[in-house]
């Protein structure tokens, strides 16, 4: 029954909502930045404000793979609300070079993004998204930004197959294991036998 419920719970965990039909305009705005580079800080409106609710698991911009002096290329800015859908970022977001810039959303079943920046990569080949400085851009199902490289014309039914191996497969290991706890937690509670007992404390006998 346990493993049951942990499948269970990793499927239900695994459904999302991607709201393509909405969208989010986004206003950046120039900071002080050293030559080449261009950081910005953001104004973002959802639309419909009330896509996301009031405690949502997270409204952030992220920005990864770029390179800042002492910096470990990673920008995970959680945003600040300020009114219905409304929101601002608290920290200079790079929108240059080689950095991949997007804002993530995730509320209950809602996990979507809206790429605000990224470069052109001719090795997947992926043309270059350019930077969302005042405009709206719709909701798109966050792996495909986040895994720009992924093959699109691969089925989408082999990695709902592959999926389904895992999951199958990390069950086995967790049944087995709750099959072998529970041998032994049997093997250690059970009773002597009658007579055992006796025999295990008899004093031995003289030579």
């Amino acid at each position: 029954m346990t493993v049951l419920v942990i499948g269970g719970t990793v499927a239900n965990g695994l459904h999302i909502h991607v709201p393509k039909q909405d969208s989010a305009s986004i206003k950046l705005s120039d900071l002080p930045s050293q030559p080449g580079q261009r950081m910005v800080s953001a104004d973002v409106q959802i639309n419909p404000p009330d896509l996301v609710g009031p405690h949502p698991d997270w409204v952030t911009i992220l920005a990864w793979q770029g390179k800042m002096a002492n910096h470990r290329g990673l920008v995970i800015d959680r945003l600040q609300k300020v009114g219905p859908g409304h929101y601002v970022s608290t920290e200079p977001i790079p929108v240059w070079g080689d950095w991949k810039t997007l804002l993530r959303v995730h509320d209950g079943r809602t996990l979507a993004a809206v790429p605000i920046w990224a470069p052109a990569d001719d090795a997947i080949p992926v043309p270059e998204i350019p930077v969302l400085s005042n405009g709206t851009r719709p909701f798109a199902f966050e792996v495909s930004i986040l895994q720009r490289e992924r093959d699109p014309n691969v089925p989408a039914w082999l990695f709902t197959a592959g999926g389904i191996v895992v999951l199958f497969f990390t069950l086995s290991v967790i049944t087995a294991l709750t099959w072998g706890a529970g041998r032994i937690n049997n093997s250690e509670s059970a009773p002597n036998q009658p007579g055992e007992e006796a025999v295990e404390h008899s004093p031995p006998r003289a030579a």
